[in-house]
Formats: structure tokens, C-alpha cells, sequence
């Protein structure tokens, strides 16, 4: 809008938003990788990888970025950083209703295993992430509610069938051993090992988003800290 209306300012506004994926990805590496060295190798990985591919705006790409920005925050112990981390969550719903949906899930159970299993802890956080996810939802609904019903009525009933054959094609063998290997991270993670319980949450978030949302690249944004799960390994 400010800057006019081109693929050259659409490509620019990509870029920037490659940017801030790329340093919240190193945010989450920085709080939970000691070796400097693992951090480089990965963000290195994740911008020849994956961002390089992204080099126009869409939905699934702002979409991820509100991903990541929320499994940073969440990490917080502060009240006023978890309201924050549940209104980009529910700006994550409003860009793309099914990425917020895996999301919330996502993060609720990753607060729960950050709250040290005090369920008093976990009752507080989740309370302010979940209310101000559904404040920012219910403003939304105010200001498009009849957009918003026509484009669920929509996705239910005229693209029924593109979606359901759709969920029976990412049924494939990179889906299949992309959801053990996340299984099997979080049954480490259960452990409180951060690492992959955060590459765990991030591939099953990207499985089931891949699952609805099409174009199958722009759902790898967990490629970042899978060198920090590897280097885990090696040293275990």
C-alpha cells in the first residue's frame, strides 16, 4: 500500500519477512543451543533450505513466521510476553485458521511440560495465551463476520473434495516418517529435553498444516533446529 503495487515491492516485502523468520529462529537456537558453531550451521541451513524458496508473499509463509514467533515467546515466564505470544496466536487463526488451530495445540502442550507439570502454573499461563488468542479472534469476527462464515462455508462444502483427496496424498512415506520422528522427539522432549520437544511440536505442526494448507515447501520451517537435534544426539 505505501510502497505501490508490484511484483518488485511484493518480492522486497518477502525478503523482510524472511528476515524475521530467520531471527526468530535464531532467538529459539540462541536460548537453547551452547554451541555457536551448531547455531550458524543452522541458520545457514534454514536460509539456503528453506527461505530461499520463499520469494513472494502467501499466506502459509506469514503463517509460519507467526509459528515460530509464538513458540519463542511461549518460552517466557513474563504474564505480559504470554498475552503477547496468545495475540499473535490469534493473529496466527486470522491469517490461517488451520495453522492456528495446530499451533494452539502445539503450544499448550509445550506449556504445560515448560510449566515443570505444576498444573497452578500451566492454569495461569494458558489463561492469559487462550484470552488473548480469542480477544484477538473476536475482533476479527466483528469486523468480518459475514466474510468470515461465507469463507467457512466455502472451504466445508465447495472445496470438499480438492481437500479430501489432498489429506489422502500427503499420506506418503516422507509424511509417515516425519510423524515418527516427531514422536519420537516429544517422547524425549517428555524428558525436558527443550530441544526436542520444540522439534517435535514444530513437525507436527508442519505435517498437519501440510496436510490443509498445499504447497509443501513452505511448510518446513522446523529445518532450523533440526542440526541442534542432531548435534543432541551426538552428544548423548
Amino acid at each position: 500500500e505505501i510502497f505501490g503495487n508490484s511484483w518488485y515491492v511484493l518480492q522486497i516485502s518477502q525478503i523482510f519477512l524472511n528476515f524475521i523468520m530467520l531471527i526468530t529462529a535464531y532467538l529459539i537456537l540462541r536460548r537453547h543451543e551452547n554451541n555457536k558453531y551448531i547455531t550458524y550451521i543452522a541458520l545457514i541451513t534454514f536460509a539456503f533450505v528453506y527461505l530461499i524458496l520463499l520469494n513472494h508473499p502467501w499466506y502459509n509463509n506469514l503463517a509460519a513466521s507467526l509459528t515460530l514467533l509464538v513458540f519463542y515467546l511461549i518460552d517466557f515466564k513474563s504474564k505480559t510476553i504470554i498475552i503477547l505470544a496468545g495475540v499473535i496466536s490469534g493473529l496466527l487463526f486470522v491469517t490461517k485458521y488451520d495453522f492456528g488451530a495446530y499451533t494452539f495445540l502445539a503450544a499448550t502442550i509445550y506449556l504445560f511440560f515448560n510449566s515443570n507439570k505444576s498444573f497452578i502454573s500451566f492454569f495461569k499461563k494458558i489463561l492469559l495465551f487462550t484470552a488473548a488468542t480469542c480477544l484477538i479472534i473476536s475482533i476479527e469476527y466483528i469486523f468480518y463476520s459475514q466474510e468470515m462464515i461465507d469463507q467457512i462455508l466455502k472451504l466445508v462444502f465447495l472445496n470438499a473434495d480438492s481437500r479430501t483427496y489432498r489429506l489422502f496424498e500427503s499420506i506418503n512415506f516422507l509424511n509417515i516418517c516425519k510423524f515418527y520422528i516427531s514422536l519420537w522427539c516429544l517422547f524425549y522432549g517428555w524428558g525436558g529435553n527443550k530441544i526436542f520437544l520444540l522439534a517435535g511440536l514444530l513437525m507436527l505442526v508442519s505435517i498437519l498444516s501440510d496436510i490443509t494448507g498445499g504447497i509443501f515447501y513452505t511448510h518446513y520451517y522446523y529445518l532450523f533446529i533440526l542440526p541442534s537435534m542432531l548435534n543432541q544426539i551426538r552428544l548423548k
